[in-house]
Formats: C-alpha cells, structure tokens, sequence
C-alpha cells in the first residue's frame, strides 16, 4: 500500500468545512505522485446540494472543474475526492465503494478522503477491486505535512532510490503505480462521476455503516436518576479492535471517551459512575475492528430524573418572640420520585428552623419552612442556606441549594424626659420615640397606666394608634393632664407599646405638687 501527504492548510480546510455544515460536504482531491507517496495540495469543489446524508455535485460544478483543468487554471493533477459523514463515523458506504471502484478502474492510487463532521477525525480509504471490500489506509502511512519539503520523508526517497549491489543479479523491477495523465485522470474521474450521476444521480447516500461483519446493535437507555450509575449496553458483531462510549453531559462541551469492556464474546458494557450523572446524558458507540474499519450509532441522549430547589429570592420577616412559616416548593424533572432531606444552615442565636415533612417522602414537592425567633435573637437580616438533599443507592448524596433572606423585625420605645414635676392642674409632656424595623409592618398603639386619679393623658396624634408604614423613627408628644382635684404626691406611670403581639414598658415619673 502506498502513502498519503496531505498539506496541513488543505487538511485543516477540509475539516472545518465538514465541522460547519450542518450536512455532507464533496469535492475532489488535487496532488501529484513522488516515489510511493500520494501527495495532496489543494481542493477543488463548487456548488453542491445536500442533506444530511447526502451530497450531489451539480452538472454545472462538474463542467466547470473540467474547463478549469484543461485550461490550466487549476494545479495539479486529480488525485482523489472527499465527502464528509454527519452519522457513522469513518467508512465507505456501498455507494462510495461503488464510486471508488468505477475510479479505481484507472488508477489504483485514487484516494478516498472521509471527515466525520461530529469530531473531525478523518479517514483515507481505498477499495479491493476483486472482493469489493473497502481498505483503510493505516494511521503510519497518512502524514499531514507544513513544509512542502517534508511532503515525502527522507528514508522513503533513499528506499526508492535503493538499488542492488553488483553481486546481486539485477532483475527487472515491477513497474511501479503512476498516476494518468491531468486530462487523462480527469476524464476518469468526470466519467465515474458521470456514471455515478445515470446509476445513483450523484447521490453519496449513506444510512448506518454497512461495513462488512461490523456492526452495533444497542437499544438506547431511555432514562436515569441524578446521582446514579447508569449501565449502557451494546452488542458488537465483527473481528473487533476496541469499542468505546463517548458521552457528555448536557451543559459542557465536549464527549468523554472510555473503553467497554466484554466478560462474554460480542457483549459490551460500561457503566458510567454516579458521580458523572449530573444531567441528562448524550452519547454514542463506536467499534473500529483489526483493520481500521469503523462503525458509530446515532447520538442518543437519556433523560435523567432530577430535583431542584427555588432560585434565590426568598424573604421571610419574623417578629422576635414569634414564628413565620411559607411553603417550600421543590421542582421535579423527568419524572424524579425519590424521598429528599431539608436542612438550613447559617442561623444565628434565637433562631430555629423546622422543615415539615422532612424528609420529603417521594410523589410529594412541597414542606412547610417554619422559622422562630427568640427573645435573644437581633433584629436585622441574615442569609440562610436552605439545602435539599438525595442519597443514592449507590454514590454520594446529591445536594441543590438555595438562599432565603430572613429579617429578624421589632420596634424600640424610648421616652424623654425620664420624670416631670408639675403643680396641681399642671400638664407634663413627655417626648416618645418610636423606632421601627425593617420588616416590621403592623400598627402599635400606646397606652399609659398607673395615672393617678383626675388625670389623664394624650399622644399629639389623632389617637393613639401609630400606623407603621415601614422602617423607621417616629417622634410622639404625651400629655399628662392634671385637674385640681389631682392630690400631690410621687407616681409611677407606665407606658406600654403593643403591636404585632409584642408588647414593650417603660416607667416614668410624674410628680405633683
């Protein structure tokens, strides 16, 4: 078997065009022949129509590739052509054997270049004209060169320089491959094409791999648990070499691949460790047997049941001595039915979380969050970490997060001055303010106690109600009013602030004289 060359430039354009096109691509290959070596320096293509297995070259691009070789304004000799696969991976399908064969009929040295589209591996093919089987060029005889010095190495020029020793006989040499003539090998190639276009209409239509012996049967896992391994299996017939899994998980970009390994002839397994499921799952097959052959099934993708928790933006006000509960809603996908533990870290001192159920027994997405304050929490607001969490039967638990916002709120009274002195019939004013926190937000009323009698009093308000309209300061005027039936002496009033169920005193001194 002889070698290939192919420019680096050449190679790499036709392995992004593949990689681009959302179908198959086509062209023809252009090069020359040194020694052994098939050397490819350019492409040569126009307009095409597609599908995603299929690629026609129009009658137009046909006739225009031919002016453009007999009139030298292309370089080169035809030396090949090239198509890309959407699905399959590496091979001749029976309609590329066919083509090859029609092209091989003048030339043994004509190159079939295929691109798998999905990786951008490629592959060199050629076609046993007697069996029709289809030949891949090894990997060792496949170079991709920079230099067009280094086209053909060194020691395959001095082998085929390589001549007998004078005390050897010398025997006529085979006549080595050449390749036709430029006008020649066009004819040979616009004439396979041509006959492709009456047999096939030019149609490179290829379905599953059809390589001879290879081949995959595999039923497709249709779905997962988060967190669980999940065990993919295939049946692979042929003279195999290796057979690989590459799967991704939806979200990164690119495949993993790892080896299935075979404890009975023809039967493959891998599993892929729960640690790795952590979405829904694409992947595929691949075999290569011991002659370089290739075969892929579609991509699959297994939906894989999950659970997750709100986003961010939960807020809960609690008042201090009290309790606040909302309901927590967890979100399922793909079916998910397993039971999840709640707990809530980050709490400070006061303050006591309690889920309820917990665990969240499976078929249920909802547990009530109920949050309490004792009467040493601080007012404020502090973050808390709410997590849900699933154990496996096999694996680490699988955990999803969220924060909740919990504002801890009461109200301060604070009355200026601490004690009065007034004459019988007199009024004492007080100044009471009233400092509200964030989150607070019902009314407090004031009331006095401990008056003596034929007093009274009042809040320069319209009542003695304030009402809360958030967080902040306000500024009350009270009026101890005395009559003159008020007798003098020494009193102890208190003045209590009551709303939202807690209650707030302070004693102030009244005297009468």
């Amino acid at each position: 078997m002889s070698y290939v060359s192919i420019w680096k430039p050449v190679h790499d354009q036709i392995v992004q065009a593949s990689r681009n096109a959302q179908n198959e691509i086509i062209g023809l290959l252009l090069g020359r022949l040194d020694t052994d070596t098939i050397i490819i320096e350019d492409t040569i293509t126009g307009e095409f129509e597609t599908e995603k297995h299929r690629a026609t070259l129009t009658s137009n691009t046909l006739a225009r590739i031919a002016d453009d070789v007999v009139n030298g304004r292309v370089k080169g000799s035809i030396v090949g052509w090239y198509h890309s696969h959407t699905e399959g991976g590496l091979f001749l399908s029976d309609t590329d054997i066919q083509t090859q064969k029609n092209l091989q009929q003048f030339s043994s040295l004509v190159t079939a270049l295929v691109v798998d589209s999905n990786n951008g591996e490629t592959g060199y093919f050629r076609v046993d004209t007697r069996t029709g089987r289809q030949l891949r060029i090894p990997g060792k005889n496949v170079m991709v060169f920079e230099d067009p010095a280094e086209a053909v190495p060194l020691e395959r020029k001095e082998k085929a320089r390589a001549l007998p020793t004078p005390t050897v006989e010398i025997r006529a040499l085979p006549p080595r491959p050449k390749l036709p003539s430029r006008p020649t090998i066009l004819a040979i190639v616009l004439v396979a094409l041509a006959l492709s276009v009456s047999l096939f209409g030019l149609l490179l239509f290829r379905g599953l791999p059809a390589v001879p012996g290879l081949a995959i049967r595999h039923d497709p896992v249709l779905g997962g648990t988060i967190g669980a391994p999940i065990e993919i299996k295939a049946i692979v017939n042929g003279t195999i070499l290796s057979v690989s899994l590459f799967y991704f998980v939806q979200g990164t970009t690119s495949f993993t691949e790892t080896a299935m390994s075979s404890s009975v002839p023809g039967e493959y397994s891998y599993s892929i460790p729960g640690g790795r499921v952590a979405g829904n799952i694409v992947y595929y097959l691949k075999a290569v047997d011991t002659l370089g052959s290739q075969v892929q099934t579609a991509k699959y993708t297994i939906p894989v049941a999950d659970f997750a928790l709100p986003a961010s933006g939960l807020v809960m006000a609690v008042y201090r001595n009290g309790s606040a509960s909302t309901t927590l809603s967890l979100v399922y996908m793909n079916g998910f039915n397993n039971a999840v533990s709640l707990s809530a870290t980050g709490t400070p001192q006061g303050v006591s979380v309690v889920f309820t159920p917990n665990p969240v027994p499976s078929g249920t997405a909802k547990a009530t969050m109920t949050v309490a304050a004792g009467p040493e929490a601080a007012n404020g607001m502090f973050s808390l970490l709410v997590t849900a969490a699933y154990t496996p039967s096999q694996g680490p638990p699988v955990v999803r997060e969220t924060t909740a916002q919990i504002v801890i709120a009461d109200f301060d009274l604070q009355i200026s001055p601490s004690s009065r002195t007034i004459s019988i019939g007199g009024t004492a004013t007080y100044t009471l303010t009233l400092t509200i926190s964030q989150g607070f937000t019902d009314p407090v009323q004031v009331i006095v106690q401990g008056l003596p009698q034929g007093a009274s009093y009042e809040l320069v308000t319209s009542g003695t109600t304030a009402i809360v309209g958030g967080a902040g300061t306000t500024t009350l005027t009270l009026r101890i009013i005395t009559t003159p039936s008020v007798k003098s002496g020494n009193y102890a009033l208190t003045v209590i602030a009551v709303g939202g169920g807690l209650i707030h005193r302070l004693t102030i001194q009244l005297t009468v004289r």
